[in-house]
């Protein structure tokens, strides 16, 4: 709406969507961005000051923002996925699992159509400060790196 209205370089749009202006990313670029899983969880424990629980909140809304502006799937947790084995801080570990195994199970299956191609890790206390960086997911399309987990129980 904004480039019909020739306001594309309005100060007040530097800091929003480009799609409609053209200076987006290319398609294939938001095609595989549609394929990237944000994960970032945290204890659920609360924090122990109001001012430490207002910046975790504001680091989980800047997660959330950023993936929905460059199209990108995100999952914030604050569960426990297994506490008998993967407690406290280390229930990341089974929450990234629980992700990569699901992804793995769906093309093994076939149904390789929307799962994540890729996952990105980041801690619960990530603070995006630049939401126009743009990974350089087309870097990354050649598959060349194939991690197999087998369950041994």
């Amino acid at each position: 709406m904004q480039a019909r209205w020739g306001k594309c370089s309005a100060p007040f749009l530097s800091r929003f969507c480009n799609r409609s202006c053209g200076r987006c990313n290319s398609t294939t670029q938001l095609r595989l961005l549609k394929r990237v899983l944000i994960l970032s969880a945290r204890q659920a424990d609360a924090c122990a000051t109001s001012e430490a629980e207002g910046l975790v909140s504001r680091a989980q809304r800047l997660k959330e923002m950023y993936a929905h502006a460059h199209g990108m799937r995100i999952v914030c947790s604050d569960t426990l996925v297994n506490s008998s084995t993967h407690g406290g801080a280390w229930n990341k570990i089974a929450l990234i699992r629980q992700h990569l195994s699901a992804a793995l199970e769906a093309a093994v299956e076939g149904a390789d159509g929307d799962r994540p191609r890729w996952v990105l890790w980041m801690d619960w206390d990530v603070l995006i400060t630049d939401m126009h960086f743009e990974l350089p997911i087309e870097e990354y399309v050649r598959p060349c790196l194939l991690i197999v987990m087998l369950r041994t129980a």
